[in-house]
């Protein structure tokens, strides 16, 4: 009975950690963000980057403050990570978008990583 107790502490703890990051996740367009970066990782078998402009594509957002708007948040409480990657010709450094070590935990916390992964690639499986 004490392991069973101990259980319900361990996830009464990790509720009250993610209490607050759940205000963050709470919006569509953040939940639809984040599964488009885990997705794309999966796919690629790695974490991978992804630019502004490719999201908006995926998302199919019209309004590109919209997006900035909802990234920044995700970037703030680091679901999302946000690096700067160079262009080759021009030198020009870009922003570049994937998931975050707080996102990553998110997902080994509450268990979804491994049916995430088995529900994409069934997706995959379908096309």
């Amino acid at each position: 009975m004490v392991e069973g107790k101990q259980l319900v502490a361990l996830t009464e703890e990790k509720l009250q950690k993610w209490t607050e990051l759940f205000k963050i996740i709470a919006h569509p367009i953040r939940i639809a963000i984040f599964f488009i970066l885990y997705g794309s990782d999966i796919l690629r078998g790695e974490r991978h980057c992804m630019r502004h402009n490719e999201i908006q594509e995926v998302l199919g957002l019209s309004k590109e403050s919209s997006l900035t708007y909802h990234l920044k948040k995700m970037v703030d409480s680091r679901f999302v990570e946000k690096l700067s990657m160079t262009d080759s010709p021009s030198s020009r450094p870009y922003p570049v978008y994937r998931t975050g070590k707080v996102g990553i935990q998110f997902l080994e916390d509450f268990g979804l990583k491994e049916p995430l992964k088995k529900y994409a690639e069934q997706r995959l499986l379908k096309t």
